[in-house]
């Protein structure tokens, strides 16, 4: 697809080969580990779901000026009601990767690659675009919002809090600048686990190729107790992740960190260090150890590292509300998970789908959260989710 507006080309980009002229353009605006270059290449011929790249890119006297990275994958949406599942959804979508929109992001732009994207769904090969969250203040957001006829557009999205965390030069100026009510609680699990385990206590950072086998067998130990398993989240034993974590050790990125009591693993956080920033990617604690707070414990730890760590600067927890963010966090915006459906019955089918389940949803998650019950209902589910 190649189409001329005023002085601008937007081409549709599916092929290794083509994807190989944006490189350079590419690796110079990416900030994030999932839209990195040579991840999203890996991405493309490992997941099992992937179709192809499809990546647009608009072109200024034959130089790219924006660019919006994406793969059309065959998907399964599992539509819930808060935690409880109700049915499931086949559907063809393009998905862009998370902050993969680079480049001049004006209102012009922004407008063009909507009405390029609405475009690509009229003709069918898609049933949907996934945005795996945009900024709200942001143009393309607004543009999402904005250009889409009611039919295509997404009525059901909601804000999600991003929290990220400057770092300190050590550990101590970091514990100095959190709030009494935040030095207490760290002191406070701090002190419980070591109370009730003492030299039992033990920490494990896996970061390079050789450890990989470790990590896996040890956070699995973890992960399949939690209530993120139970909804298909959290850490996932699977090749994708193996073939991902070796591609992310041979670039010292890979940081997994487990607590241990004595030889059992009761807690872990999965993180990637890319440019300079530590990403939170996944976390999960044995439940049975829930009063002593292991994944509190371990995150402090963890803080600690980075502080001290001579390329850490800054640590990014992702999208998600949680009191550790607040507490442990410097910096916050919202985002929000949007789509664009297709403008035929079936796209008018996920619309509608979206809006009776995550809509209603978030108008109950709302209402409990006036009421101060939201936080008791989540903890009673997660808890029949680890449970089972």
């Amino acid at each position: 697809m190649d189409k001329t507006i005023k002085n601008l080309t937007i081409k549709l980009l599916t092929t290794a080969e083509e994807l190989e002229s944006v490189r350079e353009f590419w690796q110079k605006h990416n900030q994030h580990p999932y839209s990195d270059f040579e991840y999203f290449a890996l991405s493309s011929q490992i997941e099992k779901r992937f179709i192809q790249p499809y990546v647009f890119v608009l072109y200024q006297n034959d130089e790219p000026v924006t660019l919006l990275a994406a793969a059309l994958r065959s998907s399964e949406i599992k539509w819930r009601f808060g935690y409880l599942p109700l049915f499931k959804s086949k559907v063809k979508s393009i998905d862009v990767s998370y902050r993969g929109i680079y480049g001049d992001l004006s209102e012009e732009n922004c407008n063009l690659l909507v009405k390029a994207l609405l475009d690509t769904l009229k003709t069918g090969k898609a049933d949907m675009c996934f945005f795996d969250h945009l900024r709200i203040d942001s143009p393309f957001y607004k543009a999402v919002k904005r250009i889409p006829k009611w039919r295509s557009r997404d009525n059901a999205d909601y804000e999600n809090p991003h929290w990220t965390l400057f770092l300190e030069n050590s550990f101590e100026i970091f514990y100095k600048t959190r709030s009494k009510n935040t030095k207490s609680n760290i002191r406070k699990y701090r002190n419980r686990m070591i109370k009730n385990f003492g030299d039992d206590l033990r920490l494990e950072f896996y970061t390079k190729l050789k450890d990989i086998p470790s990590a896996v067998e040890n956070i699995e130990t973890v992960a399949q107790k939690t209530y993120q398993r139970s909804l298909g989240a959290g850490f996932l034993n699977n090749e994708e992740t193996l073939v991902k974590w070796e591609f992310l050790a041979k670039k010292n990125r890979l940081f997994n960190a487990v607590l241990f009591i004595k030889e059992k693993p009761i807690a872990y956080w999965d993180w990637i260090l890319y440019n300079g920033v530590a990403f939170s990617i996944a976390t999960g604690y044995d439940p049975e150890y829930h009063y002593y707070h292991p994944g509190h414990y371990l995150l402090i730890a963890c803080i600690e590292y980075f502080c001290n760590a001579p390329n850490c600067d800054m640590i990014d927890y992702g999208f998600g509300e949680a009191q550790y963010k607040r507490m442990l966090g410097s910096e916050m915006w919202l985002e929000s998970p949007v789509s664009i459906f297709a403008p035929n019955l079936k796209g008018l089918k996920l619309k509608l789908m979206k809006m009776l389940t995550i809509g209603t949803s978030q108008s109950i998650i709302s209402i409990l959260e006036k009421l101060g019950l939201l936080g008791f209902i989540k903890k009673l589910w997660r808890k029949k989710l680890s449970s089972k």
